[in-house]
């Protein structure tokens, strides 16, 4: 029997895999390293950053338009407001935008991922890549997408609600136990201690939450591109894949928590930067107090408006780092790239 031709439920051989070819940045031909996933998906965003704008912005457009529109009669109030005012229309406009905002994001990054998958799966395959293209792929796992979210949504609320508790609870302890400890030792004594646990807790509290979520970075590209998966068999698929090489996908998450704080970080320095200036400019020629009170709900909006622009464009290089941890996963357990190799040479395995 053709080797080809086995199907069983979950199985990864699906013919459209068997189509990739070795990329110039050598994905699929060996076990990776967390920075070298990490080297690779910048390198990738940064020749296809164009094309992943473009699908990004397409996906994000109805929440930008929505903060666009709402930023008109924002700043049209706030120009006629003389004094500031509690409630105030403009700030129950920028109020309601918000919420409105907030639920697009329970489908938009799934969807954002599962988009930046089939564009990388897609550039593999020297396929042409356009906005129907990609819809033509995703649309028969739309839902299957949606569905598995939802129940990863309630899953790693359980999860995070518990660990947040126990390390609340620490916490907690540390503090008490520092303060009877130091009690005649001084004040300052206690709080450097104090503060010096809690980071050490704090950096195991994350070490914690990547321990236990790993396995849900992996799940749209999952949903995605693996057809015989579905809602429920996607979870499955992420615990088979984790399981084999646990330590090796903790450590590579743990990497990318670290790239995305470093991103997250420098940009908000960036604004932080662009926002100093512009304060400072203000405080030149009008009262700044009085500034930032009267046009509260207009830089509420920018900042929004600014933050999540930033977001759209720099997330398909955060979501690329978890694809690579998907196929590296997989060459790890599979041995992705010997099985390709073999088909497009014509050979079968024994």
């Amino acid at each position: 029997m053709d080797w080809r031709q086995e199907t069983a439920t979950g199985d990864w051989r699906v013919v459209g895999e068997l189509e990739f070819r070795r990329s110039r940045f050598h994905w699929l031909t060996r076990p990776m390293s967390p920075f070298e996933m990490m080297d690779d998906a910048v390198a990738f965003f940064r020749e296809n950053f164009a094309l992943m704008a473009k699908a990004s912005i397409l996906l994000y457009a109805p929440l930008l338009g929505l903060l666009l529109l709402t930023l008109i009669p924002i700043v049209l109030l706030n120009a006629a407001a003389r004094t500031p005012q509690p409630f105030a229309p403009a700030d129950m406009i920028q109020l309601g935008t918000v919420c409105l905002a907030y639920p697009y994001f329970f489908v938009a990054p799934a969807l954002h991922a599962a988009i930046i998958a089939l564009i990388a799966q897609m550039r593999l395959q020297d396929a042409p890549i356009t906005p129907r293209a990609v819809w033509e792929r995703l649309k028969p796992r739309f839902w299957h997408l949606i569905a598995n979210q939802l129940l990863a949504f309630i899953a790693l609320a359980g999860i995070n609600l518990a660990i947040g508790i126990f390390f609340a609870i620490l916490i907690m302890l540390l503090f008490v136990g520092v303060g009877v400890g130091t009690a005649g030792a001084g004040g300052s004594v206690g709080l450097i201690l104090g503060l010096l646990g809690a980071l050490i807790l704090g950096i195991l509290w994350v070490v914690a939450v990547a321990m236990a979520t790993v396995w849900f970075a992996i799940l749209p590209p999952i949903v995605v591109l693996e057809p015989n998966t579905d809602a429920l068999t996607a979870f499955n698929r992420a615990f088979q894949l984790v399981g084999k090489n646990y330590r090796h996908a903790v450590l590579s998450y743990l990497a990318f928590i670290g790239f995305q704080t470093v991103v997250y970080f420098a940009a908000y320095l960036l604004v932080i930067i662009i926002v100093g200036i512009a304060a400072a400019l203000v405080a030149m020629y009008s009262d700044l107090e009085s500034f930032l009170l009267r046009w509260n709900a207009t830089l509420n909006q920018l900042f929004n408006l600014l933050y999540y622009t930033g977001f759209v464009l720099l997330m398909p290089m955060m979501y690329m780092s978890s694809i690579l941890l998907y196929y590296d996963l997989r060459y790890r357990y599979e041995g992705l790239d010997i099985e390709q190799t073999l088909a497009q040479e014509g050979v079968s395995p024994a």
